[in-house]
């Protein structure tokens, strides 16, 4: 187990050996070293320093994360260090067969004020495992393969998400000549002579609702003893990260046709979120596809009829 030296005692501070705690373990195992402890700082506290190539559980606050030491690192209380029987078990296959039974080490949490792992039951957690040390590391290379293409490719759509936020910036501010390439800039000024934004040659400014077919519309109320049959029905927990609209709808009975003219959505409506379970979402647009029957839309959206 872990612990920390005394925070009022600088000299226990700013030495040369990390120090983490669970805030400092990612979904990749450690993260960016924050603090580093002395020599003094480890003999004068209970924080223990885990060798190199041994596993680290946390086992309070962020229960259930798991990292490999990638060298030798002081612990905090938030984490237990794992010394495994070498001649029995790899340390690459301890690490994923823990990540893969992350929820039931999560059941073992004991603890009113603050929740944790005691290292007996750790301990006495029953594991299945090859009696070949071969087996093991066979299994642990697979997995770390497959969890090695899996962060390149979400690097690689983290830079294409940055690459997509710049062009959505150039076509939107400066527009397409017809060579393709992004047009320049002029300044549009308004008739009092104000200065307005930056827009393309042969674009113009104007309210949305010039841009629309109808006036944007609020959709039907969803009581909750209503749902469950009944005509297609799409809210905010339809739309999808792409911003499209899962095929997997809710449904909604009592749907008259008259709602269904009010409130119906077709192939090419955009609806957009006003009211949304976290701030981030709301606003958040989606383009509703062919959904092959008649579908409403939830009150908590709104739709906009662009004009062809």
């Amino acid at each position: 187990n872990g612990g920390t030296p005394s925070t009022d005692i600088p000299r226990y501070w700013g030495g040369t050996t990390p120090w983490v705690t669970g805030a400092d373990f990612t979904s990749q195992g450690i993260g960016e070293i924050r603090r580093y402890v002395t020599d003094l700082g480890i003999r004068s506290s209970p924080t223990s320093v885990v060798k190199a190539g041994n596993l680290l559980v946390v086992t309070r606050t962020g229960v259930g994360k798991l990292a490999v030491s990638p060298f030798d690192i002081a612990i905090s209380q938030d984490v237990t260090g794992v010394y495994l029987d070498r001649t029995r078990a790899d340390v690459g296959f301890a690490y994923h067969l823990l990540s893969h039974e992350l929820e039931e080490l999560k059941k073992l949490n004991q603890g009113t004020s603050i929740n944790g792992i005691v290292r007996s039951d750790l301990e006495g957690h029953l594991v299945r495992i090859p009696g070949s040390l071969p087996e093991q590391q066979r299994i642990a290379a697979i997995l770390t393969s497959v969890d090695t293409a899996v962060e390149a490719t979400e690097a690689l759509i983290d830079k294409h998400q940055q690459i997509r936020a710049g062009l959505l910036h150039d076509l939107f501010a400066r527009g397409v000549a017809l060579d393709g390439s992004i047009r320049g800039m002029w300044v549009r000024s308004r008739a009092d002579g104000a200065e307005l934004d930056a827009v393309p040659a042969g674009w113009d400014v104007l309210p949305l609702q010039r841009c629309l077919t109808e006036s944007a519309s609020n959709g039907i109320y969803k009581p909750p003893h209503l749902i469950g049959s009944g005509a297609l029905l799409v809210g905010q927990t339809a739309i999808t990260v792409d911003r499209s609209v899962d095929p997997k709808l809710a449904r909604r009975s009592l749907v008259s046709a008259a709602e269904v003219r009010r409130f119906g959505v077709a192939a090419g409506d955009v609806l957009v979120a006003r009211v949304f379970a976290t701030v981030e979402g709301v606003g958040r647009p989606a383009l509703v596809p062919d959904l092959g029957e008649p579908a409403v839309f939830e009150s908590n959206m709104m739709r906009l009829r662009v004009a062809a």
